[in-house]
């Protein structure tokens, strides 16, 4: 017996009953029995009468029936290896979950859920409704419902009932989110980039969502953007007309820039009801606030540089990393100044630039001959350059034509917008602001390719609003 192994019980021996001796003796030893004489054969009886055979009767054999056997019950030890054993403990183990790793696997995916949704909370990032909830239970403006967007910098409370989540415009206008009513129809959209390290001009909000604008509303037009504030930052409003499924819409976008971050929030309904709709706007933007996400953020300052006249007693401000200023005199014959102006975010390219000219024409007695008078030169000077074809047509918007009396800078004048046609290929857009000084009619002309208008446009605008005019110079 080996160490270490439990001693076995040796086996029962049977009862063993020996057998009887037998003694062999030799062949030749053993006797025969004498001979006897043959005895006369006794007469044989009479025959007996012939009797008919019976048919056999068959006969059952007999059965043999042997004798039972007895097994008696020998005790006896089955000794198993102890690794045979852990063996069959491992299989037999793997036929059921034991209580103890269930309860550790329920506590792992629990963990790893509360983990994804804290994830998604914090990056503002979670699906309606749970969205909702966490604003409720975490926002830190208070126990209202709504959605912290992050990533984004801002809070949205979604519209209640019956406003409900529209996927169809929300992937066709490619927008953060989008919402709508019926009876009567509504619409609401929110759109956001981010522009890092700058903060997104007028003239980047407005080349980011007009061709959005023109790709979702077909023969879409919109007005001129005025002040508004909005999400207590003053921000611009822009009015749209355009058709969607045959059915003519009207509606507003508010555009905000914050902290390097752009934001426009549509609202938009059937343009009958154009004016019930007006009244529904401002609640809905009240849903609108901005986080304190980017706290200490700084923004790349764009230095700005005076440009001074030299004929004429003006100043204009004009960002340096846009606007250049050139000599006029290969320019125009009229120009008092020349500026050669350039996206900081698109590659340096002459189909993307555009001018400004500052230009002195003879006086004129009133702002419409003034007008009139500027046109004509544009015209003139776009034949004399190469383009005798050319045709110069006044654009329009949803409210009528845009040659409108305007505030110029710190005077009145008149602001004109023009769709030059040079040839089948090449298309201008032209924007003249006149303004009539005693000696003399002062002008801006501005201009740039058709398909650059949504970005410069702004930006001519802008110029506009930094001039500051006196009086010509004697």
């Amino acid at each position: 017996m080996k160490p270490g192994n439990p001693a076995s019980t040796p086996l029962a021996k049977p009862p063993f009953t020996p057998l009887a001796e037998t003694t062999l003796m030799p062949a030749a030893e053993v006797k025969r029995p004498p001979a006897q004489a043959p005895s006369a054969p006794k007469p044989s009886p009479p025959a007996p009468p012939a009797v008919p055979r019976a048919a056999p009767v068959p006969v059952a054999m007999p059965v043999f029936q042997a004798a039972p056997i007895t097994v008696e019950e020998v005790p006896h030890t089955v000794v198993v290896p102890q690794r045979l054993a852990r063996r069959g403990q491992a299989r037999g183990r793997t036929r059921g979950l034991s209580p103890r790793f269930a309860a550790l696997s329920v506590l792992i995916l629990g963990m790893f859920g509360v983990a994804t949704v804290t994830a998604l909370g914090v990056t503002g990032n979670l699906p309606s409704p749970l969205d909702s909830a966490w604003a409720f239970l975490f926002s830190r403006e208070g126990r209202e419902p709504g959605q912290d967007y992050r990533k984004y910098n801002f809070r949205f409370r979604a519209p209640d009932s019956p406003w409900t989540p529209d996927q169809d415009v929300k992937l066709g206008m490619k927008v953060e989110f989008a919402y709508r009513r019926t009876a009567p129809n509504r619409w609401l959209a929110l759109v956001a980039k981010d522009y890092k390290d700058r903060s997104p001009r007028d003239s980047d909000l407005h080349d980011e969502i007009i061709p959005r604008l023109r790709a979702y509303f077909k023969d879409m037009e919109y007005g001129t953007p005025r002040n508004l504030e909005f999400a207590g930052k003053p921000a611009k409003v822009l009015e749209f007309q355009g058709q969607v499924n045959s059915v003519p819409m009207n509606g507003e976008c508010v555009m905000l820039s914050n902290q390097g971050i752009g934001y426009w929030l549509l609202t938009w309904s059937p343009l009958m009801d154009k004016d019930e709709a007006l009244q529904d706007w401002p609640s809905l933007r009240e849903r609108f606030s901005l986080l304190n996400e980017r706290d200490g953020w700084s923004k790349d300052q764009r230095k700005m540089a005076i440009l001074q006249g030299e004929k004429a007693s003006y100043t204009l401000r004009i960002a340096e990393n846009i606007w250049e200023k050139q000599d006029p005199g290969g320019a125009d014959q009229a120009a008092e100044s020349y500026l050669l102006g350039s996206d900081p975010n698109e590659i340096k390219d002459a189909s993307k630039t555009a001018t400004a000219q500052v230009l002195l024409l003879p006086h004129q007695d009133s702002l419409k001959n003034a007008a009139g008078a500027v046109k004509d030169y544009i015209l003139k000077m776009q034949k004399e350059g190469g383009y005798p074809d050319t045709e110069l047509t006044v654009m329009n918007d949803k409210d009528g034509n845009l040659d409108r009396k305007t505030d110029i800078g710190n005077r009145e004048g008149q602001v004109i917008q023009f769709r030059v046609k040079n040839g089948e290929t090449r298309q201008r857009y032209v924007l003249a602001a006149v303004i009539v000084l005693p000696d003399n009619v002062f002008a801006i002309v501005c201009e740039c390719d058709w398909r650059r208008r949504d970005y410069w446009q702004q930006e001519f605008f802008t110029l506009l609003e930094k001039l500051q005019v006196k009086s010509a110079r004697k």
